[in-house]
């Protein structure tokens, strides 16, 4: 699913891989209008598209900084957590199990948590 370019360098993400991760954010039940879930989405995006397999949350978040320049750290931070915090729990219910393959944990919904989770999540199905 995800590929590396010419250089072998960095992956690249098809449109379809993207919509994947939009749709499965949503079954998890967050709200895709919330600046908090965008953020998340953008973070899981460049964390699979870098070839470091470590990162600072930071970091990513002052890579965001530069679309966004009225923003900080912080704010993104906030927002993210206001995005978990304010999901639609039934979703969550019904759906986390067969997207993680384990039971609802709520110290998952921490946002390094949660998107570590997530990236790990997209990476193993990809390469099955």
């Amino acid at each position: 699913m995800f590929l590396l370019d010419s250089n072998c360098k960095k992956k690249i993400i098809k449109s379809r891989e993207k919509f994947q991760i939009f749709n499965t954010l949503r079954q998890l039940g967050l709200k895709p209008r919330m600046n908090g879930t965008k953020f998340i989405n953008k973070c899981i995006l460049y964390i699979i598209t870098s070839n470091n397999e470590f990162y600072n949350l930071e970091d990513i978040f002052k890579t965001i900084i530069v679309d966004y320049p009225n923003l900080n750290s912080r704010q993104i931070r906030t927002e993210i957590k206001y995005a978990l915090e304010h999901r639609n729990e039934k979703l969550t219910e019904a759906n986390f199990e067969n997207i993680f393959g384990f039971k609802v944990d709520e110290d998952i919904f921490r946002p390094k948590e949660f998107i570590d989770e997530f990236v790990y999540m997209m990476l193993e199905k990809s390469s099955t």
